[in-house]
């Protein structure tokens, strides 16, 4: 008769998920990383924000909030990021265990002193018709436009309380910039 071996109990699989913000969210300082995780040591948590160049913005240690969550159970996280000053205006959130193999990355946008990056197809505008065109914000104007038309645009900036928008458009090599003031309408997705 054959010894019955006993079977080990399976170690639990160790995930981390960021649930919000969602990717390419343009993010101001400060806002919350949530999510949900499980099979992670002690249920930590740990959230870093990174620019495209690899700079460190912020890192935050957390912990899975529910039962069992010590032992290996599945819980939520959340915690408030606060960064420093990034040097591309764009990044990542990364959210990981240490110890473990659970690892979530998502892209972001980050708000630059009022000033965004939109990701592409994000935010448009309505120009009216007859609106100049600049080489840059209070710069010098390289053209109008014909007719009311909607653009895309991928910057926009507040220099000294006017609020200029860059379209992904250039004219003769130049990019053009609109002010507020000869936009028709702001698509929802450029705030």
């Amino acid at each position: 008769v054959p010894t019955p071996t006993p079977t080990p109990t399976p170690a639990p699989t160790s995930f981390i998920q960021i649930e919000s913000p969602q990717p390419n969210a343009v993010l101001p300082e400060t806002f919350q990383v949530s999510g949900t995780g499980g099979g992670l040591p002690e249920g930590n948590v740990v959230v870093r924000v990174k620019d495209s160049a690899g700079l460190v913005l912020a890192e935050v240690t957390t912990v899975l909030q529910g039962e069992n969550v010590g032992t290996g159970g599945t819980g939520t996280w959340s915690v408030q990021v606060t960064i420093a000053q990034p040097s591309t205006p764009d990044g990542v959130i990364e959210a990981f265990s240490p110890g473990t193999a659970a690892f979530a990355s998502i892209p972001v946008y980050f708000q630059n002193q009022g000033n965004v990056d939109y990701p592409p197809g994000q935010c448009h505008v309505r120009v009216k018709a007859q609106a100049p065109g600049y080489n840059a914000p209070n710069g010098q104007i390289i053209g109008h436009f014909t007719g009311e038309s909607t653009w895309e645009a991928n910057r926009r900036e507040t220099i000294q309380g006017a609020i200029w928008y860059r379209l992904s458009l250039q004219l003769n090599g130049q990019d053009i910039w609109v002010h507020a003031g000869d936009l028709v309408a702001v698509e929802q997705g450029c705030n």
